[in-house]
């Protein structure tokens, strides 16, 4: 009886392994989202697959990767959720592709299909009043799906680097460091998109300006060289009266029309 029990055994065993029962993977229990940034990998084993190594080096196993993402070394973004599935792969972590697209595409301006202007993304977010949260931000951002996002950021006179927070200006939001904060977790939110774009006023140069790369001070003096000057361009209009002309109808009181 023992030798037929352990025969019978025996045999389960093997059709189990004939089966792949042995050595399959599970996940279960997993029901978060998966947003990053990843290499496209082709694993030589067992007839060769497909799947994904995070830059973090997690390794995902698409069940549903697109044909046309099946390239060694293609960098791509994806967004996938976990996948309860039993795979003969003893590679990675199952998961269903939600959506995928090629960082090396949307690097290339021609494949920009939805563009939006945001300005600005830290405007409101810091005010005592809560007039926008960071979380308004996420769900427009997630409503509009952009590949690129303009005037992320916009100043018309220069932007210090921080302040206290009681002071008008940093409730406002408009200091670089606040600039730098809210961008930073933007690119961690969202991996996808690869494009976002700030911008500058270049019809006007304030009185006392400063470089926010090198943190120097230009004056009224210096900034005022860098006015533009009509008869410098062989045109018979005083630089005096161009000015005051702009300051009429553009640049404001407290700047200059650049050269």
């Amino acid at each position: 009886m023992r030798i037929k029990n352990k025969i019978l055994f025996i045999t389960i065993v093997i059709l189990a392994s004939a089966s792949g029962l042995i050595g399959r993977k599970y996940l279960q229990g997993e029901k978060e989202i998966i947003s990053t940034n990843g290499t496209v990998r082709y694993i030589p084993l067992e007839g060769g697959f497909y799947g994904i190594e995070t830059d973090k080096g997690e390794k995902y196993l698409p069940f549903n990767l697109p044909d046309e993402f099946k390239k060694d070394g293609l960098r791509v973004w994806f967004k996938a959720k976990p996948k309860e599935a039993a795979t003969f792969h003893m590679w990675g972590k199952p998961v269903e592709i939600l959506e995928i697209k090629s960082i090396e595409k949307m690097q290339d301006p021609s494949q920009i299909k939805v563009a939006i202007l945001y300005e600005r993304i830290t405007d409101g977010l810091y005010h005592p009043s809560r007039i926008r949260t960071y979380e308004d931000l996420v769900k427009i951002l997630k409503e509009t799906n952009p590949d690129l996002v303009f005037r992320i950021w916009w100043r018309w006179t220069p932007t210090p680097e921080s302040l206290p927070s009681n002071t008008p200006i940093y409730q406002a939001g408009h200091t670089y460091q606040q600039l730098e904060e809210t961008l930073r977790k933007l690119k961690r939110d969202f991996p996808e998109i690869r494009c976002w774009f700030g911008a500058i006023p270049t019809q006007r140069i304030n009185f006392k300006e400063r470089d926010p790369i090198t943190g120097k001070i230009y004056s009224q003096e210096e900034t005022r060289q860098m006015a533009l000057d009509p008869q410098k361009w062989g045109i018979n209009f005083s630089k005096e009266r161009l000015q005051k002309l702009a300051q009429k109808r553009g640049t404001g009181r407290h700047g200059y029309f650049p050269d």
